[in-house]
């Protein structure tokens, strides 16, 4: 896990960022701004998935073996990977 953050760090660090950036256009002819619905359920749809994952995981590395109540099948999940 530390190898893995640290190769996506200095790829991070590294990459070169283009120079052209070219803005999305809607079929309407305007672009998508920042508050444009799509974007709002992306957005609330990666930071959900993102922090149940973390939450699976800091159990896992903290708590090995500990059966999260307000998680279903969490049992079958801790079974399955050997946690």
């Amino acid at each position: 896990l530390i190898f893995e953050a640290a190769v996506m760090l200095i790829y991070a660090l590294t990459a070169k960022r283009s120079a052209t950036i070219i803005p999305m256009k809607s079929s309407t002819g305007g672009t998508k701004s920042p508050s444009s619905v799509t974007n709002r359920i992306v957005s609330r749809t990666v930071g959900l998935v993102s922090s149940v994952i973390s939450i699976v995981a800091c159990r896992d590395l903290f708590f090995p073996g500990q059966i999260l109540s307000p998680i279903p099948r969490d049992d079958i999940y801790l079974e399955w990977t050997g946690a």
